[in-house]
């Protein structure tokens, strides 16, 4: 196969952040301590349990969001230890994120170079990924299916097809099984074939059946099945898990510095970019528009965290970088700036505390 010469730019970009992406994740975890915690004794001991191990405790709320463990058990036949297994998820997961994100910003940004650049760097370096994706926990996966769904709903508004639909169907109910962030991808391409431009109607309400019924269906059958063994319900998991913990940090301080986190310098650059979105063709900015918006249910989860908040980052880094491109207009400064919001990133994880952010 003979890529052509805007196919071999791709190809580049996807190896250099590859690349760059390995370094990020081996030099967090021998570098910067990981973090213990619950739920990742949790997810253990539910791959155990899926593996046939007698554990004493069975946690119903992970067998809600079944596939990360599932594939912590599948991983651990190659590497017979679990620990190992999972951070090899993580590992397997981050590349994955790794590619999706250069082609989404491509996608986005319409092929720009340095805009694409800069979408990648800022999403994968960013203080959240780094000290909670390359760690103890599942947001890389969780992470990986919003962001391909939000990548098949952009190619979708630019030309509707079946194939998208199906194909964000499964994407987005492989990713409801893996970590809650999915529903906010899911709501989003939704949205979209409601908004779609010039779509029979005929094929809007064949779409809207396509995206829901696999979706749903798949859902609803997971769901009577962990009901009818268990007894437990995503109505318990709620109550127990997400407002339990609520009280206690869900308030304006923890919140406005949690999402502070997300960009931290690169917020700097986000006023200017009101003076460039209307600048941006009809379809960016429809999906710009449902791209900060939806994504804040995040404060309907009930925890406050950076981690938890991370599904705005897409629409945030778009308006940071459209605040860059507009303030500054060479590009030796506009890659100086960027080595800097990455190296404050860096610092941040170094230096501080996450569960502060």
């Amino acid at each position: 196969m003979v890529l052509d010469d805007d196919n071999k730019k791709l190809f580049r970009m996807i190896v250099v952040f590859v690349c760059l992406a390995i370094i990020a994740f081996f030099l967090k975890i021998n570098f910067v301590s990981l973090t213990p915690t619950g739920d990742y004794t949790t997810y253990i001991e539910t791959a155990k349990f899926f593996s046939g191990t007698n554990e004493p405790n069975i946690y119903h709320y992970r067998i809600l969001k079944p596939l990360q463990p599932v594939i912590t058990t599948f991983l651990n036949i190659f590497t017979e230890d679990f620990d190992q297994a999972f951070m090899l998820q993580v590992f397997i997961f981050y590349l994955l994120i790794t590619v999706v994100s250069v082609v989404f910003f491509r996608e986005f940004f319409n092929r720009d170079r340095f805009l694409t650049a800069a979408g990648a760097a800022m999403f994968l370096f960013s203080f959240p990924m780094l000290g909670f994706g390359l760690n103890l926990f599942t947001e890389t996966g969780g992470w990986f299916f919003y962001l391909l769904a939000l990548f098949l709903t952009l190619k979708f508004l630019k030309k509707p097809s079946e194939k998208l639909v199906w194909a964000n169907s499964i994407v987005s109910t492989l990713g409801f099984l893996y970590k809650e962030y999915s529903i906010v991808g899911y709501i989003i391409a939704n949205l979209a074939i409601f908004f779609a431009p010039n779509l029979e109607k005929e094929k809007r309400i064949k779409y809207f059946a396509i995206l829901n019924g696999v979706f749903i269906a798949v859902n609803i059958f997971w769901q009577a099945i962990v009901y009818l063994k268990y007894g437990y319900t995503y109505f318990d998991w709620y109550i127990e898990g997400g407002l339990t913990g609520a009280p206690a940090v869900y308030n304006f301080w923890f919140i406005k510095r949690s999402f502070f986190a997300i960009l931290l310098l690169g917020w700097a650059f986000v006023p200017a970019a009101l003076l460039s979105i209307n600048k941006l063709d009809s379809i960016n900015k429809k999906f710009l528009y449902l791209l900060i918006t939806v994504p804040f249910i995040c404060l309907l989860w009930g925890g406050v965290s950076s981690r938890l908040f991370y599904v705005t980052a897409p629409g945030l880094i778009i308006l940071s970088i459209l605040g860059i491109d507009r303030v500054l207009r060479n590009i030796f400064l506009k890659y100086i700036l960027l080595a800097t919001i990455i190296l404050v990133n860096i610092l941040f994880l170094v230096k501080g505390s996450m569960y502060t952010l």
